[in-house]
């Protein structure tokens, strides 16, 4: 075995070990990146380039657009937009058998094309409609179950604060992820809209009662409510696809409305204080993250084992799409030991060069590997969603239980990411239609 390979299984090892150690990713892969360098060059080369490296990444203008996301959606969390939104998808589809989930699921939708954070959106959209399920009759499982996983969409449907590190990352275009990422994410929410409903008919006695039946004249007074968040999402996203506006633009215009909704909804300017304080915050833990992964990805590149994995994979005799579903199979034990983010950007500088290898295009693979880290999210024993819905459950409500609730979402993300695969289009149609 020679020296660099040792050099790498070494750091391997260190990484899990830090990680095992409660280490933050960021710092760990900033650690194992630069002692691994300095053993592959020398400590004096390292502690030259990794600051000017660091510095120049960071300073890149593109990354102006992930503190404005971040912003606008602690913005939009506190300008209490969520109940309207809620009460206009129970008015659509609440009088359905396992309706009010339903219209969680919906909400979340929403919601998360404004935030761009999956925690957000579930804490958010959590505390207002896990009670309204207790209310109708739904079990613990469900409803904790139905949030956990419907809070993730806020990864998916654009602008998504993943898909900008996806795009940093990889050099890809944002406003292609961003095209691309908005027919799956749709596609995810209504397949959970679907197969909460096929549950609830199975099991009625878990579904509750079903809510009052809205005309539609109804419905329309309900959806005035929802005017704000229609109003981000078409500044934002229909900025970006016609053209008027650039990525960073529209997320400035998006911050900018933001911030007009909070004033005219009368909030305080404690809470417009709390909400760029909360953006600062999650900013500075994206950026720690992207700094560990400069670094390490820095590591993988000087150590050339990236490439020397990515020709090994290409060579074996299984054919392209047999392979990739290995690496994705690879990834669901992956995800159930760390984050989605985590996981990101650990195996990006591995994984992207074999799958360009095997002929897949980049923003497609970017779509289902947020996917992937959708699934991450909510598999036992490390899903952070269902530990964070465990702290607004309802008070006896056991993890396990929750588990047991995201068990039909599991099912329901591996049939989404089996569609994107067999029917590619499904991603590519939207970008490539964006000149």
């Amino acid at each position: 075995m020679d020296p660099t390979t040792v050099i790498v299984i070494s750091c391997f090892v260190g990484m899990l070990l830090l990680l095992a150690m409660k280490v933050p990713v960021g710092f760990g892969m900033m650690i194992v990146g630069t002692v691994g360098f300095a053993l592959l060059r020398s400590p004096e080369i390292a502690l030259l380039i990794i600051p000017r490296i660091i510095f120049e990444q960071t300073a890149n203008y593109t990354l102006v657009i992930l503190p404005l996301f971040m912003v606008t959606g602690a913005l939009v969390m506190k300008a209490n937009v969520a109940p309207a939104a809620f009460n206009f998808a129970q008015r659509c589809v609440g009088h359905l058998r396992g309706g009010v989930a339903m219209a969680t699921v919906v909400t979340c939708a929403m919601f998360g094309a404004c935030t761009g954070s999956s925690l957000a959106t579930s804490l958010t959209i959590g505390r207002l409609t896990i009670p309204e399920m207790k209310r109708y009759g739904y079990s613990d499982a469900l409803s904790c179950g139905t949030i956990a996983a419907a809070g993730t969409l806020g990864m998916l449907i654009p602008p998504s604060g993943m898909m900008v590190i996806y795009a940093f990352l990889t050099e890809q275009s944002v406003i292609k992820l961003f095209m691309a990422g908005l027919v799956p994410g749709l596609l995810s929410a209504l397949i959970y809209v679907a197969g909460i409903y096929i549950y609830a008919l199975i099991n009625p006695g878990k579904a509750g009662e079903l809510a009052k039946r809205f005309n539609w004249n109804d419905r329309l007074i309900a959806m005035r409510g929802t005017w704000g968040i229609f109003s981000l999402f078409v500044i934002v996203i229909g900025g970006i696809y016609s053209g008027f506006l650039t990525v960073t633009e529209a997320a400035g215009a998006g911050t900018v409305f933001a911030f007009g909704l909070m004033m005219l909804r009368g909030n305080r300017w404690a809470n417009i204080q709390a909400s760029f304080v909360d953006g600062a915050r999650t900013t500075a833990v994206l950026f720690l993250l992207l700094i560990g992964a400069f670094v390490f990805s820095l590591f993988i590149a000087m150590s050339g084992i990236a490439q020397d994995l990515s020709q090994f994979i290409v060579s074996w005799p299984l054919g392209p799409t047999a392979t990739l579903i290995v690496i994705l199979l690879l990834y669901i034990p992956l995800g159930m030991i760390i984050d989605g983010v985590s996981m990101l950007l650990l195996t990006l500088p591995i994984v992207l060069p074999t799958v360009i290898g095997l002929g897949y295009d980049p923003i497609w693979f970017g779509i289902i590997l947020i996917k992937m880290c959708e699934l991450a999210a909510i598999t036992p024993p490390i899903g952070v969603h269902v530990f964070v819905i465990k702290g607004i459950a309802p008070p006896g409500t056991q993890v396990v239980e929750i588990f047991k609730g995201v068990g039909i979402f599991v099912i329901l993300d591996i049939i989404t990411i089996a569609l994107l695969v067999a029917f590619p289009q499904i991603v590519l149609w939207l970008p490539n239609t964006f000149h």
